[in-house]
Formats: C-alpha cells, structure tokens, sequence
C-alpha cells in the first residue's frame, strides 16, 4: 500500500470505530487527547494504521467532551457540537472515501483529519484549564 491508502485507512478506521462504538446521543460523548509524539489518526503514513490506537483516542476524545458538558453544558455545548459536526462530516467522507479520486483523497483526507483532531485538542485544551482551575463534575452539580 502507498501513502495515500495508509492515510485513507488510518481516518476510515478511526471514525468507522467511533461510529460503531458510540453513539452520537446524549451521554454518548468522548474526546481524543493526543499522545507525545503520536498523531491523533493513530497510525503515520509510513506504519499501518492500528484501530484500537485511534479508537480509544476518540474515546478519550468523547470522554472529555461528555466532562466538560457535565461541568457547564451552557459554557461547553458549542465546542461540543462542533465535534460532533466534524465527526460526521469524517463518517460521511470515510463512507464515500473509496469511491473518490487519488487526488481528491490525497486533500480530503488530511483536511478531515485535521478538523476533527483540532476540535478534539479544542475541547482537551478546555477541559485541562478547568481541572487546573480546581474545577470538577461533582462541583459543577451541587
């Protein structure tokens, strides 16, 4: 497999994964935090993508947003819904993803990528200064 097949590969796993794990309900939320030197997708263009590493990074992901909504849903609930906005619009790439050109993926895919990593960084970056702050669910529902 080139590149591009891995690159494809590591998003189609990740959001398929995601899509068949977790729901996108209410209480269905989870977010994805970044490891130090492992991109967000999982895999890198050069190794095969693994499944369980970019599955469990979208749960870490949904997990953050569910707290930070548990904190302060009035505060949160846009950032919130802009993940799960650019988590459906990657499922519905990954599902047409196959059928498109080289090029066209060669572009798409890393820009999917992208979006759906920055709102998962959005919202770890938001949930890490409230922990800072010394905030925690329990508090938020006194």
């Amino acid at each position: 497999m080139n590149m591009h097949h891995y690159a494809k590969w590591a998003l189609l796993v990740g959001v398929l994964a995601l899509s068949g794990c977790q729901g996108f309900g209410k209480g269905n939320k989870v977010t994805v935090t970044p490891r130090a030197g492992q991109p967000v997708t999982g895999g890198t263009a050069l190794s095969a993508p693994t499944g369980d590493g970019v599955k469990g990074q979208l749960t870490t992901c949904l997990f953050e947003a569910d707290q930070l909504l548990k904190m302060n849903q009035e505060k949160y609930r846009e950032p919130v819904n802009a993940l799960y906005q650019n988590i459906r619009q990657a499922k519905y790439y990954a599902s047409v993803a196959a059928r498109l050109s080289a090029g066209n993926t060669d572009t798409l895919t890393p820009m999917y990528q992208y979006k759906v990593n920055d709102a998962c960084n959005t919202v770890s970056q938001m949930l890490l200064t409230e922990l800072k702050q010394g905030n925690t669910v329990m508090e938020a529902n006194r």
